[in-house]
């Protein structure tokens, strides 16, 4: 049986279809594998507007950090690039950021990376492509399995790179997010989403189902009835209070929840390959329809710049940008540049 949206261990993508938020971190990510496109849980496209990148006119850049072009941190006024391959923006880090990419050695590298372009690596052997950075940017959390299908989550300083704490978990599961004191992890073979605090070792359990996307912020927790490949259904609830239910579909899967949380980006449930085709913005409570996009490719990285707008690495079939929407209208966040098939990058 298929379990996409709970491995830590995803194909590695380049280019603008790398992860750039780490709320997400997450998330999309854990709900692409594969190598073919496709909206499988929709028998007719849904109600939208088509994105041709190029066509679009041009706005600002991203006003939080994201990844534009694939190889270059924009955030504000601030430009940064990137070294190497395999490019990955986990976030902001104090008055830095915390970014990952494949060396010329093949080596997957973390990195602390300021403004001004100086970089520095952090610790020896942290996967960046398995590692999320928690919500206050202290933090970041790997997960990793080894052949048993067991769980290993370390803790890292996501200044110094020193390792804070570490625990091993007897089943398959990934870190949904973290904040200074917490990390809320989602698991299968049984579904459970847990909170465990590296501090005092502690495990309190959230909900009986696996969790695949969550934003502390939000206070937002998206669970699985079962595997959706096995006729599973995607269950919003507060994450403070896990028993209110917000809205619940067995369409559609969380992509990512608006900073506020009244808001939520969807996606097909059983979105499969590159990225979706399409994408739903619902009011989180009822999950009313407000707005609907398509692309000739695939979405990339999907995640809000603030509580209406969205940024979208938008894949048409020639041209690729970073997109911004909002309900009515959507503009160029980045120059758009030729839409290219992202290469997996090697396992260490």
């Amino acid at each position: 049986m298929r379990k996409p949206h709970l491995s830590p261990r995803r194909p590695r993508r380049i280019g603008t279809g790398a992860r750039t938020l780490p709320a997400a971190i997450l998330a999309v990510a854990a709900l692409v594998l594969g190598v073919v496109p496709a909206d499988a849980a929709h028998t007719a496209p849904p109600p939208g507007t088509d994105l041709r990148p190029a066509t679009l006119p041009a706005g600002d850049g991203p006003r939080v950090p994201w990844l534009v072009g694939g190889d270059t941190i924009a955030d504000g006024q601030v430009r940064v690039r990137l070294p190497g391959s395999g490019k990955i923006l986990l976030g902001a880090s104090g008055d830095a950021y915390v970014a990952g990419l494949t060396a010329r050695d093949g080596t997957a590298r973390l990195l602390r990376v300021a403004p001004d372009g100086t970089r520095r690596r952090l610790g020896d052997g942290i996967d960046p492509y398995a590692s999320v950075l928690s919500a206050d940017g202290t933090r970041v959390v790997e997960t990793r399995w080894d052949r048993r299908e067991r769980t290993r989550v370390r803790v890292f300083d996501a200044t110094s790179g020193a390792l804070l704490a570490q625990r091993r978990f007897d089943r398959p599961g990934r870190v949904l997010d973290a904040g200074a004191d917490r990390v809320l992890l989602g698991f299968s073979d049984p579904g459970r989403t847990l909170w465990w605090d590296p501090g005092t070792g502690r495990i309190t359990r959230v909900a009986t189902q696996a969790g695949y996307h969550a934003s502390i912020r939000a206070d937002r927790l998206a669970t699985f009835t079962r595997d959706p490949y096995d006729g599973g259904c995607t269950v919003v609830r507060r994450l403070s209070a896990p028993r209110t239910v917000l809205w619940r579909s067995c369409d559609d899967a969380v992509a990512a929840f608006s900073p506020t949380g009244r808001r939520v980006a969807t996606v097909p449930i059983l979105t499969d390959g590159l990225g979706a085709r399409s994408l739903l913005v619902r009011t989180v409570r009822g999950g009313e329809i407000l707005a609907g996009y398509r692309v000739g490719g695939w979405f990339g990285a999907i995640g809000w710049e603030s509580a209406r707008t969205l940024l979208l690495d938008a894949h048409g079939t020639r041209r690729t940008a970073t997109v911004r929407c909002a309900p009515t209208r959507c503009e160029r966040a980045s120059r758009a540049v030729p839409t290219t098939a992202p290469r997996a990058v090697a396992e260490r």
